[in-house]
């Protein structure tokens, strides 16, 4: 009787997966109208890889994989027990890591970024555009890691081109953001590293009069 019982399970879920896959796009939209945009690209990506028969041949959408590196930031355990549980099609640290590295970060102000946050900022209506300058200060993991494009070290303490490293380890951060009065809209502008709490506002004070 149980073995009865095992096989009729196995079956309904065999038809459950046959189904799955055979759900078109127009069908998945109807059916997750009502969920969040993080939810639908979760369920979208767990739909897209029950279609796959090789792993290896597995393509992420750019939502999914934002989601993924957010998630790698916050909480590296929790990604690797997800991934290796099976219960998220996560893909591997290495691809990660990959998108990571095209991403061109540095600490102090970008004039590139700057340029960038206009063209944005043009995008809002007057009202939105009218926000506030806020910062906080966050702690970090101290590690020390190459970057091999341009043989520096990453981890270090920076507070920008204008001012030289001590060659310490980081351990906080100072974060600037930008974040409007009228609108869920909030952007990071700029982000100091230093060792232990930062020792005043002067540097950001500095670096604040160069694009006023």
């Amino acid at each position: 009787r149980l073995q009865i019982t095992i096989n009729k399970l196995n079956t309904e879920l065999n038809n459950i997966h046959k189904r799955t896959r055979e759900m078109s796009d127009s069908a998945v939209s109807n059916v997750l109208n009502k969920l969040s945009e993080s939810q639908k690209t979760i369920i979208n990506e767990i739909i897209s890889t029950s279609k796959v028969h090789n792993p290896k041949s597995r393509r992420y959408s750019e939502d999914w994989i934002l989601l993924c590196i957010l998630l790698k930031i916050r909480s590296p355990s929790t990604y690797t027990f997800l991934r290796e549980q099976d219960i998220l099609p996560l893909p591997c640290t290495r691809t990660v890591r990959k998108y990571l590295f095209l991403i061109k970060t540095k600490c102090g102000f970008d004039e590139k970024f700057f340029q960038l946050l206009k063209k944005k900022l043009a995008m809002l209506s007057p009202q939105q555009r009218h926000g506030m300058l806020i910062y906080d200060e966050i702690i970090l993991r101290e590690s020390i890691d190459v970057d091999s494009k341009s043989l520096t070290y990453i981890g270090l303490e920076d507070f920008g081109e204008d001012m030289e490293s001590t060659g310490l380890k980081a351990n906080h951060a100072l974060v600037f953001m930008f974040q409007s009065l009228c609108t869920n809209f909030s952007q990071p502008i700029a982000v100091f590293a230093s060792r232990g709490p930062t020792k005043g506002l002067f540097v950001c004070s500095n670096q604040i009069l160069r694009y006023t």
